[in-house]
């Protein structure tokens, strides 16, 4: 199996990319809430107080899904979330 752990600038395109497994358990639990906040349109403030931690650590967070992820910006994160199913329609 494939990890998702591939460097930034790697050649693998974006199809190649969508065909990676991905394990729930490549994200922290941490990481699954967020996205799922992202996902219902919370902004890093919001995010924060709800889960009584600071924004700079939000955003550090969103920096380690889009990496594992391999997104490079929160519609696209949010999109993979789906593809890889770490989020599932409610």
């Amino acid at each position: 199996m494939k990890s998702l752990m591939i460097a930034v600038g790697s050649e693998y395109s974006q199809a190649q990319i969508r065909q990676l497994p991905v394990s729930k358990s490549l994200l922290s639990v941490r990481e699954r809430e967020i996205l799922k906040l992202l996902s219902f349109g919370c902004t890093n403030r919001d995010i924060s107080a709800e889960l009584f931690i600071s924004p700079e650590t939000i955003k550090t967070h969103r920096a380690h899904l889009m990496r594992k992820l391999h997104a490079r910006n929160v519609a696209m994160l949010i999109r993979r979330g789906f593809e890889y199913g770490v989020l599932t329609p409610e």
